[in-house]
């Protein structure tokens, strides 16, 4: 089973909750960009984190924030694209050093 979360702040309130129970003390946080279905040109940013939860019994249970960041054309970036996902990114990074949790690249996969 996943639990999914599109917002940061509810992300973060859940793994505030859940910081005892991070397995290894590991979060994994990355950007992923894929092409616009019906504009090929344009790609789409999200900023991605994931952690797992031991559930006990030796089972275990995703949690994961994936937060669209928007589309950008071949030129650049905008600005605004780039500020939302350093503060997600700071945000999250600044949680894990007050958990005591590890900040690693990539995503936990079921």
């Amino acid at each position: 089973m996943k639990v999914t979360f599109t917002n940061a702040e509810e992300f973060l309130a859940e793994l505030k909750a859940d910081r005892h129970k991070v397995k290894r003390g590991i979060v994994r946080m990355t950007y992923r960009y894929s092409k616009a279905e019906k504009f090929p040109i344009l790609t789409r940013e999200e900023i991605m984190a994931s952690y797992e939860v031991d559930t006990g019994n030796g089972g275990s249970q995703v949690v994961e924030l994936t937060s669209n960041l928007g589309y950008f054309g071949p030129d650049k970036k905008p600005s605004e694209m780039v500020e939302a996902g350093n503060k997600i990114y700071e945000a999250i990074e600044s949680a894990c050093e007050e958990l005591e949790l590890e900040l690693r690249a990539g995503t936990f996969q079921e």
